[in-house]
């Protein structure tokens, strides 16, 4: 972990996932502040997870890599994540993976919630655009590794 104040985290399971959202949330609303080792915000970052969640049931928009670099980099890339559950800090996003400012937390909460509803209990995409196909528990590794580096970035502020 590169950046400082990150938090350690490795989730097993969509629940976890769920009550460390709420963990989060339940803070702010007894009055504690959240820090944040990155630059999203808890909204922001739930709005990332949600979309991340919904393309791979709805599909990704946008061309996806080339075949040779899916085939050399993105294989590489999966197995690294899918075996050491492991996601490197500052990958680049296109532009439609990156969340807008002054998002509504509870929304992006409840939308987050939701679309890993949906990817428990829905068929799948046949792959992402980078990382190539994956079967659905491989998608569930994906989702929990990637849920566990975002929301490393927050914590609650100490008192």
């Amino acid at each position: 972990m590169a950046t400082a104040g990150r938090r350690k985290l490795h989730f097993d399971r969509f629940d976890q996932v769920r009550s460390d959202v709420d963990a989060l949330v339940g803070a702010i609303e007894a009055g504690r502040a959240l820090k944040t080792a990155g630059k999203w915000s808890l909204a922001q970052i739930c709005s990332h997870l949600a979309t991340a969640f919904a393309c791979s049931v709805d599909g990704y928009p946008g061309t996806p890599a080339p075949w040779l670099l899916r085939a050399t980099l993105g294989r590489v890339a999966r197995t690294s994540m899918l075996s050491f559950h492991y996601l490197p800090e500052g990958a680049p996003l296109p532009k439609d993976f990156l969340p807008v400012p002054d998002l509504d937390l509870s929304a992006q909460r409840h939308k987050l919630f939701h679309e890993i509803d949906r990817f428990l209990q829905g068929p799948l995409t046949a792959g992402h655009p980078f990382l190539g196909p994956m079967t659905r528990p491989q998608w569930s590794v994906f989702h929990l590794v990637h849920c566990s580096h975002h929301l490393s970035f927050v914590s609650v502020a100490s008192s």
